[in-house]
């Protein structure tokens, strides 16, 4: 699919990564910022000013430097030129779903550029989120390479030992969004969205009262006993534990843990399925489904039927100063109808993603759901799946 003249190749939504600190803060003095910037990051001005009054670790400045070069498109030439460097690991969905790993580093982006969008730092583990652009001329999942430019969306967390190496890395895109560039086809039932239609209570009707969250707790210690419901996993709840938290970081990350809290609505809430005009990668008012409200024509989540028992839980976080960026999951059964889709009750659960200030608003694995919610993926020369 084309919008505008580019395709609009914007990678999501995420995974977990739920890491432990390694290692202590160095004890050496903090590197100096560059004079000149690495290319990665040397026309986003908004960033360098907020790396250099961010009062980061000598660890966390070496880190964030670390990456800022390596994405840097010196070092991504270079890169290309090693035989034994590692595949991609940015696109899990479509490579599941297709069967095999569908995104070769030199071929189907031969002239990529990698700019940083964002990126924070806490001990040893970085947050960052960036746009590759290019021209796809080789085969990507099928789709052979047409030269037409485009810009993809992505996301990493990424872990470092005491030394400076990298032990965990994780990428990953808005893969439904590619897929559909590249040719894909998303399909919604037609008459199951003239039935969640039909069915659903109109706007402008008497809204039910709605019982609020419980109010936020005061933190009294760190790390906190009981934890918020929504944190469950010990590798979290170890990373929170342990990571040197201030107190402003604290507070911060009670507030964001507790925000996991879900009331559903009343079942006869009004819906409004008008859908928001999309507005690209770099936008602060995009939700969580957007593009799915964009390829069904609906905005087809109903936060009281949809998935009536959802249970969000925190995946990941990461704060620096006043910023907190969190990870979350949510998972409950198809109690109502979603994007058409009927609601069968069926297990499912999805990803999705704060981006703090970078300026590309909320994301959701939106492939996965897709799927989940009872849609099909088309590949060329394939049959749909799953």
């Amino acid at each position: 699919m084309k919008l505008g003249t580019k395709y609009l190749l914007q990678g999501a939504v995420v995974a977990t990564l739920l890491l432990s600190v390694v290692g202590g803060h160095a004890a050496t003095p903090a590197p100096a910022w560059p004079t000149k910037w690495p290319s990665s990051v040397a026309e986003n001005t908004r960033l360098q000013d907020e790396l250099v009054k961010t009062d980061y670790t000598a660890e966390e400045k070496r880190n964030i430097l670390t990456i800022l070069n390596e994405e840097s498109d010196e070092a991504r030439a270079a890169w290309l030129k090693d035989p034994k460097r590692a595949p991609h690991e940015g696109f899990p969905g479509l490579d599941k779903y297709y069967g095999a790993k569908g995104y070769d580093e030199a071929t189907s982006i031969p002239d990529r550029k990698d700019r940083i969008l964002d990126i924070l730092a806490k001990d040893n583990r970085v947050f960052g989120a960036y746009v590759i652009s290019g021209h796809h001329q080789g085969t990507m999942w099928g789709w052979k390479g047409d030269g037409k430019p485009v810009e993809i969306l992505a996301f990493f967390y990424r872990t470092f030992d005491p030394q400076g190496r990298t032990i965990e890395n994780y990428f990953h895109t808005e893969e439904l969004q590619l897929y559909v560039a590249l040719g894909g086809k998303a399909e919604f039932p037609k008459d199951g969205i003239a039935a969640q239609i039909a069915e659903a209570p109109k706007p402008g009707a008497p809204t039910p009262p709605r019982t609020p969250p419980a109010p936020l707790p005061a933190l009294t210690s760190w790390p906190p006993t009981p934890w918020p419901e929504g944190v469950i996993s010990p590798k979290l709840k170890k990373w929170l534990a342990e990571a040197h938290w201030t107190e402003e970081e604290k507070q911060n990350l009670w507030k964001a843990l507790h925000a996991n809290t879900f009331v559903a609505g009343d079942y006869n809430t009004p819906q409004d399925f008008t859908v928001a005009p999309f507005c690209g990668i770099t936008c602060t008012r995009r939700r969580g489904f957007d593009y799915l409200d964009y390829l069904s024509g609906i905005h087809g989540y109903n936060a009281a039927r949809s998935v009536r028992d959802r249970f969000v839980e925190t995946d990941d976080v990461i704060a620096k100063g006043s910023r907190v960026i969190r990870v979350f999951k949510g998972h409950g059964h198809q109690t109502g109808y979603f994007y058409g889709f009927p609601g069968d009750g069926h297990a499912l659960e999805f990803i999705e993603i704060g981006t703090g200030n970078a300026g590309v608003g909320g994301r959701a694995e939106e492939l996965q759901l897709f799927v989940a919610m009872g849609g099909k993926l088309q590949f060329p020369g394939k049959p749909p799946v799953p």
